[in-house]
């Protein structure tokens, strides 16, 4: 990350407050209003935080404080605003008078892969208008922090000719990390996906490319050769030009049905694949669950969940037939408040063959 040339509105604690004039080092405070550098990026998903002196504009009533992104410097084209969560608070005592600062993130979605965007950490003043287009009126604004930039994660393009024995290798690690998100890398093993990416083109991979092979209708040589490569690299391609909206993706994964682990000849445990929240669901969601059945119509549901999500949501059924092809697909479920009834996004529709 590079940093920009500060963009300040009223940054250092050179402004009165009640009880006089204070002097940011004396009071520890870095500024009034900061922006931190991410704590994740992804391809189209980046972790943000930033914290405000509460005395120097505060965050009480109506006042709305969140980031500003773009992908130019003048926050024009391509503006977005997103409200900041809270997280944390911290209060310090200087000169008898007591002075709080509120730390806050946010995760901003739908990006790019591979762009450059600025961000800034804002607070507007009391009832900021809004404009027609539905965005806060900047020049509501009333303290902004400095200007950082970040770039989002190119999606994987695979050039090279991988087989077993290749080590530490970074495609290599692009390919356990899509063989991972494909339920075929690492499912009969509990170790983390952190351990599992390690660019080492070992017995595990091979047999994960096996098997995506097979289901490709490729030949099963544990080789990524051309073939492998242009059926990999089309997959990445419609991950992130034709998934379904929201096209948001945590750590990297697109909203979407996943594989199927632990199959026997009565349950299975079905794996899906959603954006991380910064909180948990309301009452308009948004809800997860499996759709599933011996037809592409399903007939079956599993429970909803509301949960926070990580990613990645594994859950199992069981009471299936056997030697019984199921048709399954990961589903969300969310309201609105502006729009009656519920809205639906729906993964690609994928089966499973339980054993004998």
């Amino acid at each position: 990350m590079k940093k920009i040339k500060k963009a300040i509105g009223l940054l250092l604690l050179g402004v009165v407050l009640a009880g006089g004039a204070k002097n940011a080092s004396a009071l520890s405070f870095e500024c009034g209003a900061c922006v931190d550098e991410p704590s994740f990026v992804g391809y189209t998903t980046v972790e943000v935080s930033g914290s405000l002196l509460a005395d120097l504009g505060g965050v009480e009533g109506t006042e709305k404080t969140g980031f500003q992104y773009a992908t130019s410097l003048d926050f024009g084209d391509g503006f977005g605003f997103e409200s900041a969560i809270p997280y944390d608070t911290k209060t310090m005592t200087w000169d008898n008078e007591t002075y709080t600062t509120n730390y806050y993130k946010h995760k901003l979605n739908s990006l790019e892969p591979g762009a450059t965007y600025y961000y800034r950490f804002v607070t507007y003043g009391p009832n900021p208008p809004v404009l027609e287009n539905g965005d806060l009126d900047h020049s509501a604004t009333r303290l902004v922090s400095e200007t950082l930039s970040f770039t989002t994660k190119p999606f994987p393009v695979f050039s090279t000719k991988m087989y077993r024995g290749m080590s530490t290798h970074e495609e290599v690690k692009n390919l356990q990390e899509t063989l991972f998100i494909l339920n075929y890398y690492g499912v009969a093993n509990p170790t983390p996906l952190g351990t599992l990416v390690d660019g080492k083109f070992g017995p595990m991979t091979e047999t994960a490319v096996k098997a995506y092979q097979s289901a490709s209708g490729l030949v099963a040589d544990g080789i990524v050769g051309a073939k492998t490569r242009e059926s990999l690299n089309k997959l990445m391609a419609s991950w992130f030009t034709s998934c379904f909206a929201p096209c948001t993706i945590a750590g990297g994964i697109p909203f979407g049905t996943g594989g199927v682990s632990h199959i026997t000849s009565d349950s299975g445990t079905l794996v899906g694949y959603a954006p991380v929240l910064a909180q948990t669901g309301t009452a308009i969601g948004p809800y997860y669950y499996f759709e599933y059945g011996t037809t592409e119509n399903f007939g079956e549901k599993t429970g909803e969940t509301f949960a926070k999500a990580s990613g990645e949501l594994a859950i199992p059924i069981s009471g299936l037939e056997a030697n019984t092809t199921y048709y399954y697909r990961f589903v969300q479920k969310s309201g609105s408040t502006m729009t009656p009834g519920w809205i639906f996004t729906y993964g690609t529709t994928r089966s499973f063959t339980t054993s004998e």
